[in-house]
């Protein structure tokens, strides 16, 4: 028999089992608005999808128990999202058709589940080996194959990360495992390491930068993402 921690939020009982019934890789699209919403609001969106959905997930220990999700690769503000993942825990096993009619009824229109996988009852999350993104709506196209092919050869790309006493130098060219055209601007594949990763708004930033234009009006779209096995 599984072994149940209770703890007390008020008036509210929560029931936090031990053990892992079902682990889900829940994939969701987050474009339009949604793209403006914060990693925080996405993680309280569905915490409350989930409660409002009567799914039972497991929870953390402590004084302040919170639903176990787990973002494996959360985005910067700004950033859309064909293939967005949250791996949840519960303590209850379900068809996982029951799950997508129970959830996408109470997340918001522009955020909607479209795939799911099942993982090992692990707590040990899946680590991200690199993500795809497409950046478009260039002010001006004419120039972007030179700068791309430009940035491609550059053996650094030294910027400016972080603000006030944060700030520092990084060096991102390592980060780039390819960058291409497409019909609408660019389509950049990144890495991921254990000491750092690529961000797309800078690349956009360093393009945009190369083409003296301003990169505040650039859509930014991850389309894949890998892990490591």
């Amino acid at each position: 028999m599984s072994t149940y921690w209770v703890n007390i939020i008020g008036d509210n009982l929560v029931d936090s089992p031990l053990l892992i019934k079902q682990k889900i890789s829940f994939t969701f699209a987050k474009l339009n608005a949604a793209r403006f919403f914060s990693h925080h609001d996405i993680m309280r969106h569905f915490e409350r999808g989930l409660k409002r959905a009567s799914l039972k997930v497991n929870h953390s220990q402590g004084f302040n128990p919170r639903p176990r999700l787990v973002f494996p690769h959360p985005l910067p503000l700004g950033v859309a999202s064909e293939c967005e993942e949250i791996e949840v825990e519960f303590s209850e096993e379900y068809g996982l058709e029951k799950l997508i009619n129970c959830l996408n009824p109470v997340l918001q229109p522009c955020i909607e589940i479209t795939g799911m996988t099942t993982l090992k009852n692990t707590k040990k999350g899946r680590v991200v080996n690199s993500c795809t993104y497409r950046i478009d709506n260039f002010p001006n196209l004419n120039g972007l194959e030179e700068a791309n092919v430009d940035m491609l050869k550059s053996e650094k790309i030294m910027i400016e990360r972080g603000h006030g006493r944060k700030r520092r130098n990084i060096e991102i060219r390592r980060f780039i495992e390819s960058c291409e055209l497409c019909d609408t601007g660019v389509v950049v594949k990144l890495l991921h390491f254990l000491d750092g990763a690529g961000r797309i708004d800078e690349i956009g930033k360093y393009l945009a930068d190369k083409l003296d234009s301003d990169w505040y009006s650039l859509n930014f779209t991850k389309i894949a993402m890998d892990f490591k096995k």
